[in-house]
């Protein structure tokens, strides 16, 4: 008997021992998975190695202690159960939490967001609340799980307000506006990944070219047009240099596209706002050496849409507001004008099944 009470005391033992590990593990596990962020994911990922190649027996203990806990009644067996019980219902919230997408963020989709009716949205909520605050006034708001703090400068109803105009119509997570300084910005939360934040910056004016140099400088600026920066704050140990900022300034310059048609090509001049100063624009020409001259259509917006119909004639819709025709028109080129807000909204939300293609300032590849 002496050798099987040994050998009944130390299983009994690594069952403990398993549970214990197998638990911790799954716990830490699942609190990663959890957290969108990339730190987060590769946490989650070497957690899974190190079980994989390291802890493998411990696996196959803890599969046999839950065997023995569900055919045992012992007061130790019980409490045993409840921990399986416990990993069982963490490793489906760890299945859980690994097929929910990935939140990123980064310039380019910041730059999508800050386009069209979304931008319209935004810059109208920052401007709207910074008139409503008085002079020396802050008001500093970030949506939390989905609830906002109480705020002793708005009324409950107006917090409300706010938060369905951040959520629904914005897509961003807070609001930042200080009348103490002399800043001239309102800011919108607009995601957080770990400790870091990226915001919108709405100016009250037009930054000079001189202010946009100076701004682009510092490494946790990006200039998107005039009136509208990308910021990232770190917080208290991480880098202050905007994440992947280079790339999203070289992605960003003038590029060519062609569209061809039956009787001859169309050249497409991409060149996007911001970086330094310049306006959205969008040139097509037959002829690639005039895409710069006065000899082109010019349309100032960051999206237009075409098709080329059965005649091979290149057929353009974009709003009339944004067009610059010629000195002298292309029979080879139509174009639909686009008269109304709602009319423009719906080809930039229903393009593709009108059969159209777009072309837009915004790189689609990043």
């Amino acid at each position: 008997m002496e050798p099987q009470n040994k050998r009944q005391v130390f299983l009994r033992f690594m069952r403990y021992v398993t549970v214990t590990l197998v638990t911790v593990w799954l716990l830490v596990l699942m609190i990663a998975s959890a957290d969108n962020d990339d730190y987060g994911f590769a946490l989650m990922i070497v957690s899974a190695l190190v079980v994989f190649f390291i802890t493998i027996p411990i696996i196959g203990f803890w599969i046999y202690s839950f065997i023995k806990a569900v055919r045992w009644r012992t007061r130790a067996d019980k409490i045993l159960l409840w921990f399986h019980i416990a990993d069982l219902l963490m490793c489906g919230a760890v299945i859980y939490f690994a097929n929910q997408p990935m939140h990123k963020c980064d310039a380019f989709i910041m730059a999508q967001y800050c386009r069209g009716e979304n931008a319209f949205w935004m810059r109208s909520t920052a401007a709207r609340y910074r008139s409503m605050l008085p002079d020396s006034t802050r008001m500093y708001v970030e949506i939390e799980n989905g609830t906002v703090p109480q705020s002793d400068i708005l009324s409950e109803r107006d917090m409300k307000e706010l938060k369905q105009l951040l959520e629904d119509f914005c897509g961003c997570i807070g609001i930042d506006v200080n009348n103490y300084s002399n800043s001239g910005y309102s800011r919108l939360l607009f995601r957080r990944i770990g400790m870091g934040m990226y915001s919108f910056r709405f100016y009250d004016y037009p930054l000079s070219p001189e202010q946009q140099d100076s701004i682009n400088a510092r490494e946790n600026l990006i200039v998107f047009n005039d009136s509208t920066v990308f910021e990232y704050g770190s917080g208290a140990f991480g880098s202050l240099n905007f994440p992947g900022k280079e790339k999203f300034i070289e992605k960003s310059k003038s590029h060519t596209e062609i569209i061809k048609a039956k009787a001859r090509d169309w050249y497409v001049n991409v060149t996007s706002g911001g970086i330094v100063g310049n306006h959205e624009c969008i040139s097509i020409s037959p002829n690639q050496s005039a895409l710069n001259d006065s000899s082109c259509y010019k349309f100032y917006i960051d999206e237009i849409y075409y098709a080329v119909d059965s005649t091979g004639r290149l057929n353009i819709y974009a709003p009339y507001s944004s067009l610059k025709e010629p000195t002298k028109n292309d029979s080879g080129i139509l174009i639909h004008e686009l008269r109304d807000y709602d009319t423009t909204s719906k080809y930039r939300k229903d393009y593709s099944a009108m059969g159209l293609k777009c072309i837009t300032t915004v790189s689609p590849n990043h």
